[in-house]
């Protein structure tokens, strides 16, 4: 028989002992991530809902900045095609 889950008492916060703690899915460093993509955006003027995606020139993984000289626009396809060569 499937046992049924009781979904808040499971994802509660840590600060609370009385309910088994709960690690969020997403860590601060995928937040920053994310706070550094959206930065990068705005700079280049993409709008929500646009299609396209902000291409880093030097990847920030390899030292590369959110300057505009380092940003491209260029399509979610060529993108992903290109990685963080």
């Amino acid at each position: 028989m499937k046992k049924t889950r009781n979904y808040k008492t499971e994802y509660k916060t840590a600060k609370d002992n009385k309910t088994k703690s709960y690690t969020h899915k997403f860590t601060r460093a995928a937040k920053d991530a994310r706070n550094n993509n959206n930065k990068a955006r705005r700079k280049v003027g993409l709008k929500t809902g646009d299609p396209r995606e902000v291409h880093h020139k030097k990847a920030q993984s390899k030292g590369g900045s959110n300057a505009r000289a380092n940003l491209a626009i260029i399509t979610r396809k060529a993108n992903r095609k290109k990685g963080s060569k």
